[in-house]
């Protein structure tokens, strides 16, 4: 991001600085809070917190600092065209930087084998992504390799199959259909919630197994499930689950237990995107190993079989 200065209009007079250039850059306000703590947002007097007040006529400068520089790493590519990459995301890794000079991700390590993503996306911390993941969420992870492909296939992508395998708490039933909305917690702006004004999405649900966890407090039922999705509203398959009283293992922020190691167990194990064949995902070593203590069968093609 090359630096930019914003001229506050009279629309803006008395707004918190934080929603001015946040409006003005295309960025997340969290993101422009970063940056104002950096100094790296300043006016005419000087550095700025986000909450200062503007005026109108003000010059806001956000200084020269760069998002993506690239990073060796040995992230797995699952599959490679003359448009799109996909990769397979490990537990733990953010999909891009929150703000300038933020140390690792996804596309930080594209960047080496992959430098067209750079300007791939609208917004320059992106590099290409097509959608995200959360950090603790594994598997396939879609990149575009250019602005063409990225505006195509971002308009199209409620045509994309998505499938997730989840180890939840509790047993579930065979099968579910979950079409609750979705909102932001006012509360905590890091949670999402059920909301009958928010918008409209779609889970579904297979078990494909069942077993049981051993912990400190005695045997906790444990079912492995099957996720489809339509919507792609954020956090929506840990809170649809959770709203059922199935909360993701390791996923404290929605009441599911703590587990060792890092994230949650939720993996993108297919993707299709369209025009473009179905790529799958290994199962982490993670997953094998909480699946065998957890005396839950996996069986092969589970996870993708449509019936």
């Amino acid at each position: 991001m090359s630096a930019r200065t914003v001229v506050v209009n009279a629309d803006d007079d008395g707004a918190r600085v934080d929603k001015v250039v946040s409006r003005a850059l295309g960025l997340g306000t969290a993101a422009v809070r970063r940056l104002c703590d950096g100094g790296q947002v300043r006016g005419p007097a000087g550095r700025l917190a986000a909450g200062d007040r503007v005026k109108t006529g003000m010059a806001v400068t956000i200084a020269d600092v760069g998002w993506l520089t690239p990073v060796e790493a040995p992230l797995d590519v699952l599959a490679t065209w003359a448009n799109v990459v996909v990769v397979d995301k490990p537990v733990g890794l953010p999909c891009h930087p929150l703000v300038p000079g933020e140390g690792d991700s996804v596309v930080h390590q594209l960047m080496g084998r992959f430098p067209e993503i750079a300007t791939a996306a609208a917004d320059p911390r992106e590099g290409g992504l097509l959608h995200r993941l959360d950090t603790g969420t594994s598997g396939c992870l879609a990149v575009a390799r250019n602005r063409s492909t990225w505006e195509a296939l971002r308009a199209g992508l409620e045509g994309a199959t998505k499938t997730y395998l989840a180890l939840v708490v509790g047993t579930v039933a065979p099968s579910l259909v979950i079409d609750d909305g979705i909102g932001h917690d006012r509360g905590d702006r890091r949670r999402m919630v059920l909301d009958p004004d928010g918008a409209p999405c779609r889970t579904t649900v297979r078990c494909l197994g069942q077993g049981r966890l051993d912990t400190a407090n005695g045997p906790v039922p444990i079912s492995l499930v099957r996720l489809g999705l339509s919507g792609g509203r954020r956090h929506q398959l840990r809170v649809h689950m959770q709203s059922r009283g199935h909360p993701l293992l390791g996923d404290t922020l929605y009441g599911g237990p703590a587990v060792d190691g890092d994230g949650f167990f939720l993996h993108a194990v297919s993707l299709g995107l369209p025009g473009h064949p179905v790529v799958r995902a290994p199962m982490p070593q993670r997953w094998l190993t909480m699946v065998a203590a957890a005396h839950c069968p996996l069986h092969d093609g589970a996870a993708f079989d449509d019936g």
